[in-house]
C-alpha cells in the first residue's frame, strides 16, 4: 500500500483511475517530473527512494515540465500514473481540458512558489 508519507512530501498529480489501481496492487509508480537534474526530477528521484524503502516499485521519468507531465497522466496508454506540475500549469491545461477536470487528484504540494513583480530598470514604475 503506498503511504501517504510516500506521497504527502510534494506537489503531485495522479489520475482518478491510475490510484485506484495502484491501491488495489502495488503496480510500478511511474512518476513523471522535469528535466534531468532539475528540481523536479530531484524530487521525483528522493520519491521513488522513499517508496523503494516500502518495496513499492517506482520509476522516474524526465519531462520537459508540467505540460507534458499532464499529458502523460490524460493519456491512458501510458505508463504515467504520477506527475509533477506547477499550479498555474494545471489551471492552463484544465483550461484546454476541461472533461478532464475530475480526472486529476491532487496528492500534495512542495511548496509555495515565488513570484517577482517585475519592471524595467528606466520605468518610472518603482
Amino acid at each position: 500500500m503506498i503511504t501517504k508519507f510516500a506521497l504527502s512530501s510534494a506537489f503531485l498529480l495522479t489520475t482518478a483511475l491510475g490510484m485506484a489501481s495502484a491501491q488495489a496492487a502495488d503496480p510500478l509508480i511511474t512518476i513523471s517530473t522535469g528535466k534531468s537534474g532539475g528540481g523536479y526530477n530531484t524530487i521525483g528521484g528522493r520519491l521513488k527512494s522513499v517508496l523503494a524503502e516500502q518495496d513499492q516499485p517506482a520509476e522516474v521519468l524526465t519531462s520537459a515540465g508540467s505540460l507534458e507531465n499532464l499529458n502523460r497522466l490524460a493519456d491512458p496508454a501510458s505508463p504515467v500514473n504520477v506527475g509533477l506540475a506547477q499550479a498555474d500549469a494545471l489551471k492552463y491545461y484544465l483550461k484546454d481540458h476541461p472533461g478532464l477536470a475530475d480526472k486529476f487528484i491532487n496528492l500534495g504540494e512542495i511548496g509555495q512558489e515565488c513570484v517577482f513583480i517585475v519592471t524595467g530598470k528606466d520605468s518610472a514604475i518603482h
